[in-house]
Order: structure tokens, then sequence, then C-alpha cells
């Protein structure tokens, strides 16, 4: 028994220009996925020399939510260096920027559903700054800007108001230490990497450092590369608590991107792992890193010494290269006529991340920036046997082929094909579609919107939460909605649907099902065969459609169809409605209540032009003092048995025409 396992890079969204103003010259991209699904870049853009910063949101479907919205107040900006942008924990985004106006690092909180600003420009710290502020989400739900003041860097922590919490935090006065890149650990701290750019004279370093929750040093200042030029270090927080830094490092000869891993304690455990692998004898910059859901590492670069592309590279989280279609040599991103630069990167959900880069194939007015969006999907295939397929966060495909396997998806959304044998099948979170096969399956949908097919084979169905559509196919499957407003559908064969929660619709389709609304208010459609629909808890529609259908309302103001073929109607509790037509063949209510219940008849059983006393008059009659019948001709008989009685007298007032 054995699992095969690939790994695939699928565009989601293709390139697009990124910045919604378009005037001048766009530089200097930073973009963050959203727990809502989407993502927001900030950028700078240049107007008459003076830059300054601009943020784009773009909403779960990847659609821009609005051009562009301004986070300062003051028009006479001059922004140093790149803008930074970080998601809170209430779901705002807070920019970051360096003004040259007044020498302040200085922030602004918007809400990204709407780009309405919520906390204006406040102050992050005050003093004059080289630029580049960055930013990182802490796990007690305050935020962290990491600032070169271009001999040290500083640190400063903030709420979600914009709000300082505490005093400056500094790494230790250096002589020249800049370009600082920020992450949260885990287990509440942080670790800060920087450029040394003096050095003592020697080649520039990275340093990093790793603090606790409580601001105190966990591991004081340690080198991370030591061959050749280092600098711009980008660092991410692993799954498994510890982190990794990725950097540029002339030490390959030319530039190549460096990547090496930390536990939390700051302890190195992969040594150099040379990113741009197979990228000989070209210069590759400006790294960025992120961590999808399941915890693999993607970096991504840009090879101004090759073709201009954007580049990747995939690894777990010891720092082992994994294979994508094929290879474990990098792969492009994105690839343009002219070189792209200055490329940033985030995950949003799963196996999907963003980037942005500038990109120098202008538009009209200048360079723009543009975004991507992709996703690492994985392939499990079964050799047949009967195996346990485990998911993870990714977006999955499984194939058990033959063998009886079982199949647990996770949170991705997933595909799962269970091929010959009994399987079953979990999708976990997301939005899963599932087929059954040929034999008796058991599918659980999990979180999420679901699909499932039970193929040949009694099936088993639970959709549990989310809105769910199931297809039993062939067989006498077993169908249950669970949580959300589910559809289900019999197909063949002898079925029994369930809709428990909510509002759900249920088809039985072919031969004799056996259909139960549960709670909410729901739709039942028996289909082909004699039927049998209980409305249960909630005001439901029963359609009985043709065959011999047994129609129980239930709890609730129901509407009871017999529709073709001789059907049995119980409305139960509550104000119900039982509807008759013509070529309904022969249908009997069997618990009329006066004054209560409502008897909907349609008019073309007798052509029209008559009201409720008339058709009473004209085709009515008493049988006995507890049953009244209606025969319309053409064997159409409406029979009403009421166990108090009931008379012409009582369905005037009961019983409409349409």
């Amino acid at each position: 028994m054995a699992v095969t396992t690939t790994y695939s890079l699928a565009a989601i969204q293709g390139q697009i220009v990124a910045n919604g103003y378009e005037t001048h010259d766009q530089f200097g991209s930073e973009v963050v996925g959203l727990s809502n699904g989407g993502y927001a870049v900030v950028y700078g853009s240049a107007l008459a020399g003076n830059p300054f910063p601009l943020v784009t949101f773009y909403d779960a479907d990847f659609v821009r939510i609005s051009n562009f919205t301004i986070p300062y107040a003051d028009g006479s900006i001059n922004m140093v260096g790149d803008p930074e942008i970080i998601e809170l924990s209430n779901g705002n985004v807070a920019v970051i920027w360096d003004s040259a106006a007044d020498g302040d690092v200085l922030g602004a909180i918007i809400n990204p559903n709407t780009g309405a600003v919520v906390h204006s420009e406040f102050i992050v710290d005050i003093f004059a700054v080289d630029g580049d502020p960055e930013a990182t989400l802490l796990a007690n739900g305050n935020w962290i800007v990491a600032m070169s003041s271009g001999s040290q860097i500083y640190m400063q922590i903030m709420d979600n108001t914009g709000t300082q919490v505490g005093g400056q935090i500094s790494t230790g006065v250096g002589s020249q230490d800049v370009d600082p890149a920020i992450t949260a650990l885990n287990d509440g701290g942080w670790v800060v990497t920087y450029t040394d750019a003096d050095n003592g004279g020697l080649n520039d370093v990275i340093i990093g450092k790793v603090y606790n929750a409580d601001g105190t040093v966990r591991k004081a200042d340690f080198v991370i590369g030591a061959s050749g030029e280092n600098t711009a270090s980008a660092v991410a927080a692993l799954n498994n608590g510890g982190f990794a830094v990725v950097y540029d490092d002339t030490g390959w000869g030319p530039d190549g991107i460096s990547l090496h891993i930390f536990d939390a304690a700051g302890t190195d455990v992969s040594g150099f792992i040379r990113v741009d692998q197979g990228l000989v004898n070209v210069v590759n910059s400006d790294p960025d890193i992120t961590v999808l859901d399941n915890g693999f590492i993607v970096v991504s670069w840009t090879d101004p010494g090759g073709a201009g592309n954007i580049l990747g590279r995939l690894f777990d989280q010891n720092g082992t290269p994994i294979m994508v279609d094929g290879t474990t040599n990098p792969f492009v991103i994105t690839s343009t006529v002219t070189a792209d630069t200055n490329a940033s990167i985030s995950a949003i959900m799963n196996g999907v991340f963003v980037n942005t880069w500038t990109d120098t194939n202008p538009d009209a007015d200048g360079d723009s920036i543009s975004s991507e969006v992709n996703e690492i999907t994985s392939t499990l295939t079964s050799d047949g046997a009967g195996d346990l397929m485990q998911g993870t966060a990714l977006r999955e495909f499984f194939f058990g082929n033959g063998g009886n396997d079982t199949m647990n998806g996770a949170s991705g959304n997933d595909f799962m094909d269970g091929g010959l044998g009994a399987d079953t099948m979990a999708g976990g979170g997301g939005h899963d579609e599932m087929h059954g096969g040929a034999s008796g399956d058991t599918m659980n949908g999990g979180g999420g919107l679901d699909e499932m097919h039970g193929g040949g084979g009694d099936d088993f169905m639970g959709g549990q939460n989310g809105i769910d559509m199931m297809f039993g196919d062939a067989g006498a499957d077993r169908l249950f909605g669970g949580n959300g407003n589910d559809t289900l559908y019999g197909g063949a064969d002898r079925d029994r649907l369930y809709g428990q929660n909510n509002h759900d619709t249920l088809f039985g389709e072919g031969d004799v099902d056996v259909l139960f609304g549960g709670g909410g208010v729901d739709t039942l459609n028996g289909g082909g065969s004699g039927d049998r629909l209980f409305g249960q808890d909630g005001s439901d529609k029963l359609n009985g459609q043709s065959g011999n259908d047994f129609l129980f309302g239930g709890n609730g103001n129901d509407t009871l169809n017999g529709g073709s073929g001789n059907d049995r109607l119980r409305g139960e509790a509550g104000q119900d409605k039982f509807f008759f037509a013509d070529n309904y063949a022969q249908d009997r209510i069997n618990d009329f209540e006066d004054d209560v219940d409502t008897i909907v008849i349609n008019d073309n059983l007798y052509g029209g032009g008559l009201n409720v006393a008339q058709v009473l008059a004209t085709f009515g009659t008493q049988v006995n003092a507890n049953v009244y019948q209606l025969d319309f001709g053409g064997g159409d008989i409406l029979t009403v048995f009421s166990s108090t009685g009931v008379t012409a007298g009582d369905l005037l007032n009961d019983m409409a025409i349409v």
C-alpha cells in the first residue's frame, strides 16, 4: 500500500495592475494577505518628486474594492523608503511609513472591506530614520514595528487603535544597522533581523536577535550569514515554533539567495541553503518569504541579471526543497517582457499566496505595481491497495483508484475521487467535491460548501456544516444535510434523505424514497414513485410529484401538494395548505381542521368561472359526517376527512381558488 504525493503551481489571478492610482511612477510595494480571503497592497507614488503612500484593497474574489486609499492627513508628506502594511487582530490593516517632512514614523489604520480610514495619521516613533519600517502582529493581539535610526534598530509595540504600548526597545547601538525585518513567534516572542553595514570594515552581515513576549532578550545578537556581502533579509515564523530567514548573498558568486532555518531559541538547524539553485551565473536579489497554512515555505525573488522574472521556490519547515511540477529547481511566478523588481509576497490562506512587484514596463505615466495570485496544490494518488490518504491545509486532489481507501481532506478546497472500492471520505474544512464510484461509499463534508456524488452503490453522505449539495446517484443512499441550507438529490433506487437543520431542499427522484425535512423551512420533492415526505419542524413545502405519495407536514404552517397519483396528505400541527389540481388523481386529506387549514384548488379542474360556493355545489358530496368529497371528473377526486366532522359550510370559508 502506497500513496504518491505531488505538488503543482496554479495561477488563480493572472498578472494585473495592482495600483489604483496611475499618475506618475509607483514603487516599493508591500502586500499582505487578509483573513477575509483578499489582499491589500501599499505602495509609494511619486508626485513632483514628493513621494507618498497609497493603499489598494482586493476582496476574496480578487476584485478591487476601491481604487486607492490615502492613509495620511498631511498633503505635504515626503515619504522616505518603502511603506509597510500588516493585518491586525481585529481584521483592520495598519499602514506604516516614514516621513522626511517631520522625521517621524507614522501610521494609519484602515478598514479593508470599505477602504475607510479608521484611525488617521498617528505617530509610531519620533526620530530621523533611514526608511523601510517593518511590522508584525504579536500573539497577544498587539503589533510591533522595527525601524532603523541609521546606527541601531528600534522597535515600538502598538495596539489596534494606533496607541503606543510601552517605550522603545533597541537592539543596541551599532555603527550602521539598517534594513530591519521582523516576525512574531508562536510563543509570543519575536525575532528581528537586520544588516550590519559596517561590521568593522568587513563585508556586510545579517544579524538576528530573539526576544521574549515581555521584551527581554532570549538570544542576543548572532550572525546569520558570514560569507560574501549579506543584505536585504526577510524573516517568517514557522508553524513548528521556529523561524526562517532569507537574504541576498554574494558568497554564492554572483549574487544569490540564502535561506536558514532556526528553532525558537535561535539555533540554526539547517545551515546555508541556496534558494536560487540551478540559476548559475545569474544575479538574484530582493528576496521575500511567506509560510503557507500547511507549513510550507515559499521564497520569491527577482532575477535582474536574468530574464527579469519573479521566481519562487518551495521548502518544507526543515528547509528541504519540495518538488513542484516535477522539479525542485526554482519556478517562474510571473514572466514579463521587461525587468520586474522589488518583489513582495504574502500567504492568503491554505496554499494561496500573492506577489506584488514594481513593473518597469510602465503605463503611460511611469512604472506601475503589478500583482498575481498563485496557489500550491497537491495530488495524492493511491496504488489501488486501499490506503489512508491524509490531506493538509492545501487544496488537494485525491485519487483512490482500487481498494477501500480513507481520504481526509483537512482545511483546503479538496477534490476526492474514490474510484473502485468502498471508500471513506472526510472533506474537513473548505469547499470540497467528492465522487464515490461504484461501491457503497461514506462521505462527510465537514465545514464549507461541499458537493458529493455517490455514484453506484448504497452510499452514506453527511453534510455536517456548510451549504452542501448531495447527489446519491444509483443505489439505496442515505443523505444527511446537517447544518446549513442544503440541497439533496436521492437519485435512482430507494433513498432516505434527511435535511436536518436550516432551510433545505430535498429531491427524492427515482424509486420509493423517504424524505425528512428536519428543522427550518424546507422544500421536499418526492419524485417519480410512491414517496414518504415528512416536513417535521418549520413551515415546509411538500411536493409529492408523481406516484402514490404520503405527505406529513409536521409542526409549522406547511403547504402540501400531492401532485399526480393517489396521495395521502396529513398537515398535522399548524395552519396548513393543501393544493389540488387537474390530473392529480385521487388525493385524500386525512386531518383537515376547520378554520385552521386551507384547501387551494386550481380552476383548471373544471375550466374556471366558478366561486367556492358554486364549486362545492357542483362537485361536492357529503359522504358522511367526517368525510366530504369533491369529484371533478376525469378521475380527479379530492377526499377531505376530519375527525371532528366536515361539511360544505366548513369548507366555504376554508377553500381558495387559483
